[in-house]
């Protein structure tokens, strides 16, 4: 698996990442680590897991954790009436000592 090391990926360990992908996969495994750009407080990780069709993005909130229950909430209410990002877990409370 490469190592996140562009300037957005902000040190990520892939074992942490592993661990965030299992609390929502329970038998997803990483085989890739792609960083995103753009980001501004928070990580965003092109992600692939062996066995799925396609890339998922892993978004971890730096900044302030509870932004991630705000925008859970914005999504589910525009998502009613414009496109957005289909959401397959989030914890919004962090996992354990992560983000």
């Amino acid at each position: 698996m490469p190592a996140a090391d562009h300037a957005n990926s902000r040190d990520v360990n892939p074992r942490d990442v592993d661990r965030m992908v299992r609390s929502g996969f329970a038998h997803a495994r990483v085989t890739q680590i792609e960083p995103l750009e753009g980001g501004f407080r928070n990580t965003n990780l092109k992600l692939h897991l062996d066995g799925a069709a396609s890339p998922v993005v892993l978004r971890i909130y730096r900044h302030d954790p509870s932004l991630c229950r705000k925008e859970l909430d914005v999504q589910a209410l525009v998502g009613r009436e414009v496109p957005v990002a289909r959401v397959l877990h989030a914890e919004p409370d962090g996992l354990d000592d992560l983000p």
